[in-house]
């Protein structure tokens, strides 16, 4: 998914909330520059099914967030 961050947020919460406890997701979000191309990356990843990234204060510009199936 792509999600737009306006100018000025104080915090952009990324929550993956699995509906099967049990499975092992990972998080990944990364800032896009004007072009679409990744710049930056931030990543949650436990073992849990559950997953979350906080970003204080970020850029204001399009993320990229993706879930992926560790196991």
């Amino acid at each position: 998914y792509v999600v737009d961050v306006p100018e000025g947020a104080a915090l952009t919460r990324f929550d993956l909330d699995s509906l099967d406890d049990t499975a092992d997701l990972d998080l990944i979000v990364y800032q896009l520059d004007a072009e679409g191309t990744p710049i930056a990356v931030w990543s949650s990843a436990t073992g849990a099914a559950d997953e979350r990234v906080d970003l204080a204060a970020p850029e204001a510009g399009q993320y990229l967030v993706l879930a992926d199936v560790y196991s």
